[in-house]
């Protein structure tokens, strides 16, 4: 449903096609089979991250399904370094706890994972500690901007007012920019209104405020692992064609 609903096949269900193609340069390469050769299209050169780095990795399907599941692995092993992610970078602590955690990784697929390479390795590790900031930016806040908002609607307020108020606040910078971007735009602000609902449907109007905040922060981390495996299930899907 996550998937339909962001539009990610749409090309595909309007002529068939998910919009990649064979670059000239590996079409006459003999060593690279189909599966090498095929690349996304990379529209205005911003729909999609890192494309550049991605199609010169030339990867067989057997090696990017096992760096999926690699992938997965150093999530659950480094899930240690979570406590430390938001040390100062550059610094002693940070590089310290970097290397440990980029040694680990590099053991991880050293001792089970054949096809990954030191330099895929390396590459997991990294977007392992991306993907991991990003997600705890995420959840430090994001309960605290939909509490905030609870509180106001539990009072009478429109979700849009409320709203509106959490965001003259200023006491949430990770999300100040989506803020106002909702204010601004219907479609961000149904979005957000929509993950509202979501993260206080399970507080009845008897829940005090404590609990309602715990039930709140529940339902955000929830929220970010169905984002985060729709994502991955949309990974999978491309990487079967």
């Amino acid at each position: 449903m996550f998937i339909k609903e962001q539009g990610y096949f749409k090309r595909f269900e309007t002529d068939g096609t998910l919009d990649w193609s064979f670059p000239s340069d590996y079409i006459n390469c003999a060593l690279l089979n189909d599966y090498q050769r095929l690349v996304p299209r990379n529209y205005g050169g911003s729909e999609y991250i890192r494309w550049s780095e991605y199609h010169e990795y030339l990867n067989s399907y057997e090696i990017e399904q096992e760096y999926v599941e690699y992938s997965e692995e150093l999530a659950k092993q480094l899930k240690w370094m979570e406590d430390y992610i938001h040390f100062d970078r550059p610094s002693f602590k940070y590089d310290f706890i970097s290397s440990r955690g980029a040694y680990q990784a590099i053991k991880i697929a050293a001792t089970g994972f054949r096809g990954i390479t030191p330099a895929l390795a390396y590459n997991g590790y990294y977007e392992c500690i991306e993907s991991m900031g990003y997600d705890l930016a995420w959840l430090k806040e994001l309960d605290g901007v939909y509490f905030e908002i609870w509180r106001r609607v539990t009072q009478g307020m429109s979700f849009k007012d409320a709203l509106a108020e959490v965001c003259h606040l200023n006491r949430f910078p990770l999300h100040q920019h989506r803020m106002e971007r909702a204010l601004e735009f219907d479609e961000a602000m149904e979005e957000m209104e929509e993950e509202f609902r979501i993260c206080t449907a399970a507080i009845t109007p008897e829940v005090k405020e404590d609990k309602a905040r715990e039930l709140i922060a529940g339902a955000v981390k929830e929220l970010v692992r169905t984002i985060i495996h729709a994502i991955t299930s949309v990974s999978l899907c491309y990487a079967c064609f």
